[in-house]
């Protein structure tokens, strides 16, 4: 019994040893016995159930980045959908308020005088006046108008390329604009030139000598909506009644290609060249149809387009023409009175541009002023029932527009105030009544708290672009110009009150028509 015994523990032993990591070359290699295998066995057994715990680990780490990125992409999205919100709230606030006033000085761009009374001046290029804008229009040469196109002929040897023409004084259009088919459409017929080769006289045309006065129908309105434009005529008439009468070209036509009815060129501008008929010479011309021959000039001044209004070149030319058509009109001439008694307000008729709260600014004029205020439509009735109704005022409120043409014949020194729609503005008025002598001043459109908030575009407009390039922005400008006028009545009482205050326009009672106010008034003026 204990021999056996000794021999278990012996053989527990070497098993003992066998197994412990710290046994001999056999353990290391792997072999040497049943005992080695089993551990083999377990060890492979124990990597193989660490990797498939590592694998589940891996996709427990995948499955907790891919969670992590949904979440950083939600929170994304809600910070943007936040971040779009409260922009657009505060844009919302700030463009419920209307933008602010256009600021101007009380005084016109254009004087009313420059010291100097400069008329017209006949250069080789051009024909030009020195006030107010340096206005010029094209002349050139050999000029030839056939259906389809515009044909400026040059000699040989004085074709002096792009930049030779470049240097002239005022840029020829790249068009001209005649009547279609219709006489209410319009055709657009590009400028050309070319060199003339001698086998150029040899084709058919109608030739017109010497030098002579040339209109389109540029800026002409066209269409089922839209009715003529009398101070766009007026910028091709003015000037060449002035010219002839004035300036020496007493021999000299106005060819014009238009329509002499009133659905084309307006009453107005017809009742003007009749009121000048004995000094100005019009000849109204159609464009030659396909088949016809071309109609050449020799030599030809060009009205066409935008002038700027600068076309009226002094004070005594404006005086002349005042005088001439009031006595046509048979008009009494007067100065304004002092103290105002004729108050006018002037509104369109059939337009979107019309003061929209005219009650409250008749009110205020009638508190201020203290005389009645009248109230008359623009633009109706025929030349001289037109002019009559400017020129027997002494103070005049008007809608932005071209029946204000009528303030050439304003008496001197009357106040006129000009209101523009909202972010809406141009100078060009006193670019042509700059020689009349009378008082102009600007309203500018608001947006009335009773009428609620304003339109999107029109917040939008106002943020980006407000008055200073609404005009030079085509979209603003066509929307805000056929817009409703707001007078902002806070402006128009603070601009009675200056020219009130500092004798500019005399009402009863004021200290003005005393005789210290008197002498402080010529300081003033």
């Amino acid at each position: 019994m204990d021999v056996r015994r000794r021999q278990e523990r012996e053989l527990q032993r070497e098993a003992s040893s066998f197994s412990s990591p710290a046994s001999g070359d056999g353990a290391k290699a792997g072999g040497g016995g049943g005992f080695g295998l089993v551990s083999l066995e377990i060890g492979g057994a124990m990597s193989h159930g660490s990797s498939s715990v590592e694998r589940s680990r891996s996709v427990r780490r995948r499955s907790g980045a891919s969670s992590k990125l949904g979440f950083r992409l939600r929170k994304t999205w809600l910070l943007l959908i936040f971040s779009v919100v409260f922009c657009f709230s505060i844009l919302q606030w700030l463009v419920s308020f209307p933008p602010p006033l256009h600021k101007r000085p009380l005084t016109n761009a254009c004087p009313s005088t420059t010291g100097v009374d400069t008329p017209y001046l006949l250069y080789d290029d051009a024909v030009c006046s020195r006030t107010c804008g340096n206005q010029c229009f094209p002349r050139v040469r050999r000029m030839c108008i056939s259906h389809s196109q515009v044909t400026i002929c040059e000699q040989e040897d004085s074709f002096v390329g792009r930049r030779g023409h470049g240097k002239t004084r005022t840029p020829l259009p790249s068009h001209l604009r005649f009547a279609g088919t219709d006489p209410t459409t319009r055709r657009r017929v590009p400028i050309i030139r070319k060199i003339c080769s001698s086998s150029d006289s040899v084709v058919e045309r109608k030739w017109i000598r010497g030098t002579q006065m040339v209109a389109d129908m540029k800026m002409m309105p066209a269409g089922p909506h839209v009715g003529p434009n009398p101070h766009h005529e007026a910028e091709k008439i003015i000037p060449a009644i002035l010219l002839s009468h004035l300036y020496g070209l007493n021999s000299s036509y106005l060819y014009w290609f238009t329509v002499p009815i009133p659905s084309v060129t307006s009453r107005w501008s017809l009742g003007l060249l009749d009121a000048f008929s004995e000094g100005l010479k019009v000849k109204f011309l159609d464009v030659p149809g396909l088949d016809e021959p071309e109609i050449c000039f020799e030599d030809a001044i060009l009205f066409s387009g935008v002038t700027n209004a600068g076309y009226m070149p002094t004070v005594s030319a404006n005086d002349w023409l005042r005088k001439k058509v009031l006595s046509y009109c048979r008009i009494p001439e007067m100065n304004t009175r002092r103290p105002v008694k004729d108050v006018v307000v002037l509104q369109r008729n059939n337009s979107s541009r019309t003061v929209a709260n005219v009650d409250e600014v008749e009110r205020v004029l009638e508190r201020e002023l203290r005389v009645p205020v009248r109230h008359a439509i623009s633009g109706l009735g025929n030349f001289c029932e037109q002019a009559k109704l400017i020129a027997e005022a002494d103070f005049l409120v008007t809608p932005h527009g071209s029946h204000n043409i009528n303030f050439l014949f304003a008496r001197p020194e009357s106040v006129v105030m000009e209101a523009f729609p909202l972010l809406y503005y141009i100078d060009w008025f006193h670019n042509y009544v700059h020689a009349s002598r009378v008082n102009h001043y600007e309203l500018y459109g608001t947006w009335p708290a009773e009428q609620g908030g304003m339109p999107l575009r029109m917040r939008i407009y106002a943020l980006f672009v407000g008055w200073r390039y609404c005009f030079s922005f085509r979209q603003c400008m066509n929307y805000a110009k056929n817009q409703k006028i707001y007078v902002d009545v806070d402006q128009l009482e603070w601009l009675l009150h200056a020219l009130i205050t500092s004798c500019r326009v005399a009402v009863k009672g004021s200290w003005c028509l005393s005789a210290g106010g008197k002498q402080n008034v010529a300081l003033i003026l």
